[in-house]
């Protein structure tokens, strides 16, 4: 099978037509094959346990690179609503928090834990795209305050969880800066 045409592309990956029913999320040369396998992995549990989300086919790889087939979803993100309407932020925050919500009336934690773990992250690498192109701020820009915010984020209150996850992270960053 071959790729169709490109209909996306994100720092990691390019997205193609794939068939006419699904999409291939052709990862760019040099990320990580672990990296890789375990967002398939993720990606084919939450997808199994929860039929809202596209189904997960295959992990393949084509021109050397590796790649997700994916169901093809049609309809307009969150992102580009949110862009193109600002005003609809708070619904879009909403519809969100909605969802996240029937998602862990649904799954075990574990599960869960991984489905908004994903969620959270796609969002803010869709925000930080967007950001990027509407701002023009370089991403080296946006990574040197990532420390301090995460630092001061620490003085707030936060389940216990995450407050031990943000820990980490500013001493990765801290270990990073030695």
């Amino acid at each position: 099978m071959e790729k169709g045409k490109l209909i996306a592309q994100g720092r990691t990956a390019e997205v193609f037509e794939w068939e006419q029913d699904k999409i291939l999320k052709l990862f760019r040369p040099g990320l990580s094959k672990i990296m890789i396998e375990k967002e398939y992995e993720i990606s084919a549990n939450i997808s199994n346990k929860l039929s809202l989300l596209p189904k997960v086919y295959k992990l393949i790889e084509i021109d050397n690179r590796s790649g997700i087939i994916y169901e093809r979803i049609n309809g307009i993100t969150m992102m580009k609503v949110i862009s193109s309407k600002p005003w609809k932020v708070k619904k879009e925050a909403q519809r969100l928090a909605e969802l996240h919500k029937s998602i862990q009336q649904k799954v075990d934690s574990y599960i869960e834990k991984q489905i908004i773990n994903f969620i959270r992250n796609k969002f803010y690498l869709e925000y930080i795209k967007h950001y990027i192109r509407v701002t023009g701020v370089k991403r080296e820009q946006i990574e040197r305050w990532e420390l301090p915010v995460a630092a001061a984020r620490l003085t707030e209150w936060l389940p216990k969880n995450e407050k031990t996850t943000l820990l980490k992270f500013v001493n990765m960053k801290m270990e990073n800066i030695k």
